[in-house]
């Protein structure tokens, strides 16, 4: 069996399906952390799931994996409206945020 198709098989198990069935990674749910502001849940599994998804998605080049790898990253992204999130310039040029995580 050549890399291919464990690649596929990968996609067609759980690795390609966990959005599906873990909690952690329901897109929709108001309580995800990654995707909303104040979510109480989603910090651990997805980044561990999000490296391998996202690769598969790319190297199959599977139009459906990477739009919604996508949503996952471009979420880490988005403006949070929050008064606890706050950035500043450091003395060495880069930008420290403070999410309000204790």
């Amino acid at each position: 069996m050549g890399k291919k198709k464990y690649l596929e098989l990968q996609r067609e198990g759980l690795t390609g399906h966990l959005g599906e069935i873990s909690a952690w990674l329901e897109k929709g749910k108001d309580n995800n952390a990654w995707l909303t502001t104040g979510g109480d849940h989603g910090w651990e599994e997805v980044p561990y799931w999000l490296k391998g998804y996202g690769n598969l998605a790319y190297i199959l080049n599977d139009p459906k994996m990477i739009a919604e790898t996508k949503t996952w990253i471009e979420g880490v992204f988005l403006p949070v409206a929050s008064p606890t999130v706050t950035s500043a310039p450091s003395t060495n040029g880069t930008v420290n945020v403070n999410c309000g995580h204790k």
